[in-house]
């Protein structure tokens, strides 16, 4: 559509014709960003070449440069520490999923996340100091959202532990484990 729409750019067309190709060819670039930026955050090509700490790493870089939250990652793992495939999508988008809720819902400043290997177990340990919630009373509100059953499930998809706990004023705190 683009090169069909370029191509027509380039013949005589009156002025009217030619603001509509314009603006055609303006909305068709904007998609294709868009596309670009959604691929990129379902599997980032950091993740596919450098594996789950240097994505993780990214991810928080880009969210810390609006400057509304403060996010602190550590970690001990390099990109040779790499692991299947499968396991490093899902812990991926489970981190960006928490990072997401805490922006949309939690009021928080804070955000700490750390990830490490222990043994053969791939662990992260995510906190914010947001507003919390009634964990029990909020998986079970209808209009409460995805994001928290989405990371369970994707979780269980891979055999992986997904526990956390919340209280009003005491921020969100979640452990994520899976065996490697």
């Amino acid at each position: 559509a683009r090169m069909t729409l370029s191509a027509l750019l380039q013949h005589e067309r009156d002025d009217h014709s030619k603001q509509v190709l314009e603006s055609a060819s303006n909305v068709i670039n904007e998609a294709v960003e868009s596309i670009k930026e959604i691929s990129n955050n379902l599997s980032p090509h950091v993740l596919t070449n450098f594996g789950l700490a240097s994505a993780i790493k990214n991810f928080v870089f880009k969210v810390s440069q609006s400057k509304s939250i403060n996010i602190s990652f550590d970690t001990v793992l390099t990109d040779a520490d790499r692991f299947d495939s499968n396991i490093e999508t899902v812990m991926y988008r489970a981190t960006c999923e928490m990072i997401n809720n805490t922006i949309k819902h939690a009021n928080a400043t804070e955000v700490n996340i750390s990830l490490e290997k222990i043994q053969r177990t791939i662990v992260i340990k995510y906190d914010d100091n947001g507003k919390g919630f009634d964990s029990e009373k909020t998986v079970m509100e209808p209009n409460s959202g995805m994001g928290l059953s989405n990371i369970a499930s994707r979780m269980n998809s891979i055999n992986g532990m997904f526990v956390y706990n919340s209280a009003p004023g005491d921020g969100f705190h979640a452990v994520i484990k899976v065996k490697i």
